[in-house]
C-alpha cells in the first residue's frame, strides 16, 4: 500500500502539463468562476477588496499551503492516477471520498491548524466554493495526470479570494476596540 501511495506522488508530480492541459485548465477556471462568482457575490461571501498588504508573500506561502499541500494529499495520495487503468466505478468511488475528505478537512482545519478560518471554514457558502473547487482540480487531474494543473487552479482561486475578494479580512478581522 505504501509502494502505491508513493508511486501515485511520483507519478503526479513527474508528469509534465502538455500546452493543451494548460489550456484545459484556463477552461475549467473560466466554468468555475461563471460558478462560483456568482454564489460568492450574491450571499455576500465575496467582495471586491484589494489587499495589497503583504501581498506577493501571500502568493508564495499559498502556493505551498494550501496549493501544493492539499493537491498532494485529496488528489495525488487518494485519487488513482489516470494510468492506473482503473475502472468508472471505482474512479467515481475514489472521486467522492476525496471530495468529502477535502471538504470536511477545511472545518477541522480551522479547528485545529489553522484557527483563523474557523468561522470562514465552516460557512456554507465556503463549504460550496470548495465543493466546486474540489470537483474542478479531480477534474484537471483525471483528464490530464498532473497535479499541477490542479495545483496551479487551487492556488489561483486562494490568490484572488484573499487578494482580491475579501478573503485575508475574512480569515483576520480586524481588532475590535
Amino acid at each position: 500500500m505504501v509502494n502505491l501511495l508513493w508511486q501515485r506522488i511520483v507519478i503526479a508530480i513527474t508528469t509534465v502539463p502538455y500546452p493543451q492541459d494548460l489550456g484545459l485548465t484556463a477552461v475549467v477556471l473560466i466554468i468555475y468562476s461563471v460558478l462560483a462568482l456568482p454564489i460568492g457575490f450574491f450571499s455576500g461571501f465575496l467582495q471586491w477588496k484589494w489587499h495589497k498588504e503583504n501581498y506577493w508573500r501571500m502568493v508564495l506561502q499559498t502556493l505551498i499551503t494550501p496549493a501544493l499541500l492539499e493537491e498532494l494529499i485529496f488528489r495525488g495520495l487518494l485519487l488513482p492516477h489516470p494510468r492506473e487503468g482503473n475502472t468508472t466505478e471505482s474512479l467515481w468511488w475514489w472521486s467522492g471520498l476525496s471530495l468529502l475528505l477535502f471538504v470536511f478537512y477545511h472545518p477541522l482545519n480551522g479547528l485545529t491548524l489553522y484557527k483563523p478560518g474557523f468561522i470562514v471554514f465552516r460557512q456554507p457558502v465556503f463549504l460550496s466554493l470548495a465543493t466546486l473547487l474540489g470537483i474542478s482540480c479531480t477534474v484537471l487531474y483525471q483528464l490530464t495526470g498532473s497535479l499541477w494543473t490542479a495545483v496551479v487552479m487551487h492556488w489561483f482561486v486562494v490568490i484572488v479570494w484573499l487578494g482580491w475578494l475579501g478573503g485575508t479580512e475574512q480569515l483576520i478581522p480586524p481588532e475590535q476596540g
